[in-house]
């Protein structure tokens, strides 16, 4: 089989204590500019689960809100997150505990001026990592972008996030504007030889614009970015270093299955990733009926140097991404009832050039087609009841024509959620949150051909088969939400929540008898909550 591919052929910093001081600051001043909320307010984001697709969308397409009322909301929290991974893929943390701060809000400074924004810190620790030296997990992807070092030795990591972002949504006449900004910093640490230290700095901008006449909207859109990548690693033994210490000796993966040994001399490399975004959509938008339409064009290339100066004599490999995605959302209100349906539909194609070898090494393609549909019957601030149903098609591809590896799985995902207020005479509530989540693969089909050595076979065995078994077995995911909702005085509410979260796996379509942990893999969150 023979397929060939073409492709067309300042820095940012918050792990200062000045930028962070000046962020937070500005942040917080505008979380705490409380403005008059009107009496006939249609949209109310509060604690329950049932707001979290009204969030998505107001970070999102924050345009599409511009011609609506929308309650000022302010929601601050603290939690802690536990996960044990044992039915997992490879490249995946065995365990990771997760301490994070996130707050988050709208408001409405005039009738037709509104601001909106959030914070989030979080620092999580991972134990027993292997296969992987980089910032990005398997935990929901299945298979790792290329070009990152890794070692079979698993190893604990320290690391930590901040993310924060902010916009407007203001109204001229008729003319609507949106901007938002994004501004994304991370830092990674392995514990153990070799220790790889790596720091990343993202910032995004958006800009949308609409028009309106009378019920009808629409709106353009476009997006750019940048995000820079240091990458370097030491050894405390630097001898481990050596083909005579497989577990520590590392090598640099450029596809799915091409793993070249030494890959570079130097210990410090680079890579910087332009984002480039646009397009548009139309909302209709009547006293009970809402409905929304856009599409997206997204391109991504990261170049990565071997070398840490951005000079073009050492750039190695560009990896772009070309996606499409689509939606269209339907909002009906019904008799104290809200009924919300989408669907969704995405495409994505990426290829790994090799700049040396003059050719493309590895592509993926990405499709997914994805349904949702859900009934909120709510009375004031009392869930009755919120049900909801969705289903979700994969279809993707996996390619190294160096590797070589074919891989092709297709998977079907349905699952139902709903949730219930239970509310006590001193008007504190209880929500009980139910889901279940069912995935099963419908094609899994994995060639491989170890045309490099035995070092090929060693990934092949480790990582590719075993990701291919855990994507080929049929598995449950089952979420409980349970929520203590407190009111106190003006207006503000405590919310104390956990939820619990297991996967199971049902049965799998592959056999072998490599060695394969089918035990259940768990998630624990616990968290307190003001909003306000």
């Amino acid at each position: 089989m023979r397929i060939e591919f073409n492709i067309n052929s300042y820095n940012i910093s918050l792990f200062t204590h000045h930028n962070v001081s000046k962020v937070l600051l500005f942040l917080f001043g505008s979380f705490g500019t409380m403005a008059y909320a009107q009496e006939n307010d249609t949209i109310k984001i509060n604690a329950n689960t049932s707001s979290a697709q009204d969030l998505e969308r107001l970070n999102t397409l924050p345009i599409s809100y511009s011609n609506q009322v929308i309650k000022d909301f302010t929601q601050t929290e603290v939690y802690f997150n536990h996960t044990k991974n044992k039915f997992a893929r490879k490249q995946t943390a065995k365990e990771t505990n997760r301490f994070g701060f996130r707050s988050q809000g709208l408001f409405n400074l005039k009738n037709d001026f509104k601001v909106f924004g959030t914070i989030k810190l979080e620092k999580f620790l991972e134990k027993s990592l292997a296969y992987n030296l980089d910032n990005t997990r398997t935990d929901d992807l299945e298979v790792l972008n290329p070009t990152y070092f890794f070692v079979p030795r698993a190893a604990d990591w320290d690391n930590q996030q901040y993310d924060i972002s902010a916009g407007i949504i203001k109204n001229f006449g008729n003319f609507n504007i949106a901007a938002k900004a994004d501004l994304n910093a991370e830092k990674f640490a392995r514990k153990a030889d070799p220790r790889p230290e790596i720091s990343t700095q993202k910032l995004n901008g958006e800009l949308q614009a609409g028009y309106t006449y009378n019920q009808h909207q629409i709106f353009v859109f476009s997006a750019y970015g940048k995000k820079d990548k240091d990458y370097k690693y030491n050894y405390t033994n630097s001898q481990l270093n050596s083909i005579a210490y497989p577990e520590t000796y590392i090598r640099f993966n450029s596809g799915y299955g091409r793993v070249i040994n030494q890959p570079y001399t130097k210990n410090r490399y680079f890579s910087r990733t332009s984002f480039n975004k646009f397009g548009g959509g139309y909302q209709f938008k009547s006293d009970k009926t809402q409905i929304l339409g856009y599409y997206n064009y997204q391109k991504s290339l990261e170049d990565f140097y071997n070398e840490y100066f951005k000079d073009s004599k050492y750039l190695r490999f560009k990896y772009q991404t070309i996606s499409h995605l689509g939606q269209i959302q339907l909002r009906q209100k019904i008799v104290n009832k809200l009924l919300r349906a989408s669907i969704k539909g995405s495409q994505s194609t990426s290829k790994n050039f090799d700049v040396v070898a003059l050719g493309t090494n590895y592509i993926n393609r990405l499709r997914n087609v994805t349904f949702d549909v859900n009934l909120l019957n709510q009375q004031k601030e009392i869930v009755h009841y919120y049900l909801g149903a969705y289903a979700s098609y994969n279809q993707n591809r996996y390619l190294d024509q160096l590797g070589y590896t074919d891989y092709q799985i297709n998977s079907l995902n349905i699952g139902v959620y709903g949730n219930h207020d239970f509310v006590f005479a001193n008007q504190s509530k209880i929500n009980l949150g139910l889901a279940v989540n069912y995935y099963t693969a419908l094609k899994n089909n994995l060639n491989y051909v170890n045309i490099l050595g035995d070092t090929e076979n060693m990934f092949y065995d480790n990582v590719i088969l075993h990701d291919n078994i855990y994507n080929s077995t049929d598995r449950l995911d089952t979420k409980a939400d349970l929520r203590y909702m407190l009111p106190v005085k003006n207006n503000k509410n405590v919310v104390i929540y956990s939820q619990f979260r297991s996967i199971f796996a049902l049965n799998n379509q592959v056999n072998t008898e490599i060695n394969f942990d089918k035990n259940t893999s768990y998630q624990i969150n616990f968290g307190i909550q003001l909003n306000y």
